[in-house]
């Protein structure tokens, strides 16, 4: 997949992976609060918030953004040959 190549230290040289997990925790961390936003601006709210559109479209981009970003220190890595 792209995204989950092995990185290699280039003190040691050792090769790691990410683990199985950590592909699963990142798909669902950045799908799951994105679509629980959506439904929320998108369902029930809309009529009770008045917010503009560029709002309601903007906040779940920017919410999917952020947690990207933190992406990369959440996940676990295991070392192979």
């Amino acid at each position: 997949m792209l995204g989950y190549r092995p990185i290699q230290c280039h003190k040691c040289g050792m090769k790691q992976k990410v683990t199985s997990a950590t592909r699963i925790r990142v798909g669902l961390l950045s799908v799951v609060p994105t679509f629980i936003l959506i439904w929320y601006f998108f369902g029930w709210q809309i009529n009770t918030l008045q917010l503009p559109i560029i709002l309601i479209i903007a906040i779940p981009l920017i919410t999917a953004a952020l947690l990207t970003l933190f992406m990369p220190f959440m996940a676990r890595y295991i070392a192979y040959d």
